[in-house]
């Protein structure tokens, strides 16, 4: 199988397809992973991931340092918490399952998880749940709100690496928000897409003519879209519309007019700048506050040697 593009929606598509081939299967699955994704993003929405195996052996969500579910071609693996477990299947005839704890490295499998050691050393109580695919539709259900307990403590008690970020698959996230569910998308947060781009921009960097445009053309022809979270700052309109008016049409770097007038209201087009950004403790006010043209405002943020 050729590498899988992590930020390919086709790729994601055709491995959710390859794994889970029944469609009332691959509905379930990945709306169960649906869910609990938004759930962690809800709790610390920096602190998860979806892994997209380069090699196409498995699709994982991880909540902080932890993973959480699996997605193999025959089964899923739930990670849940054993208190929470026992009180949803009490009674449940679900022999099917296999359940997982570890001893040191060794790994443990049992159809009972009660004398199980934890899954993870990092989350107490926890267990994994391999469930086969030909039982799921009838079992995931009991699953549910176990691994949401697992997800809260998992989130809030471990931290991602740094490879594991770097290994998310934008085009996963894309594919499950164009799928036939009823909520809302998965926003991504916008820290993490600028790291993931930031490392897509080194990588390319590093390629001569002839490779730049062989990844150029084998790429998806679709451009990713996804919601982002972030938190910006809310500017002063007046400290923005004064400067602009001071300048009366004049950029204050180049000292140039202004190139095109703003189809909006007629004007000549300037943009407000503060020169110690908001981010690096700088004050909304008139005096940290110029105006530039759109070619020395971009200077001003991306150009070298640059303040």
């Amino acid at each position: 199988m050729p590498k899988i593009d992590r930020n390919s929606i086709e790729d994601a598509k055709n491995i959710a397809e390859l794994f889970l081939k029944d469609v009332k299967v691959r509905k379930t699955v990945l709306s169960f992973l649906f869910d609990s994704i938004k759930y962690a993003n809800s709790i610390k929405p920096d602190n998860w991931n979806l892994n997209l195996d380069k090699n196409g052996q498995f699709i994982r969500f991880n909540v902080g340092h932890e993973f959480c579910i699996e997605i193999f071609k025959d089964k899923t693996s739930i990670l849940c918490l054993k208190k929470s477990l026992k009180e949803k299947i009490k009674g449940e005839n679900i022999t099917e399952v296999t359940f997982k704890g570890y001893n040191k490295n060794q790994k443990i499998l049992s159809e009972t998880f009660e004398n199980l050691p934890d899954c993870l050393s990092k989350v107490p109580d926890s267990v994994g749940c391999y469930i086969p695919h030909d039982k799921i539709v009838d079992y995931i259900h009991l699953f549910k709100k176990s691994n949401m307990d697992f997800i809260r403590y998992g989130i809030l008690n471990t931290t991602q690496l740094p490879r594991m970020k770097n290994a998310h698959s934008i085009g996963f996230i894309e594919y499950l928000n164009t799928c036939d569910f009823t909520f809302d998308s998965i926003p991504l947060n916008e820290n993490r897409l600028e790291s993931m781009l930031k490392e897509e921009r080194r990588k390319a960097n590093t390629l001569d003519l002839e490779e730049l445009r062989a990844k150029a053309e084998t790429a998806s022809k679709i451009a990713i879209k996804t919601k982002i979270s972030a938190t910006q700052f809310v500017r002063n309109q007046y400290v923005s519309e004064y400067v602009k008016k001071i300048a009366d049409g004049i950029c204050q770097d180049c000292k140039n007019p202004a190139p095109f007038k703003s189809k909006v209201d007629g004007r000549p087009f300037l943009e407000s700048h503060h020169i110690i950004h908001l981010s690096n403790g700088g004050e909304d006010t008139i005096e940290n506050t110029i105006a530039l043209c759109p070619n020395c405002h971009r200077k001003r943020h991306y150009g070298e040697g640059v303040v």
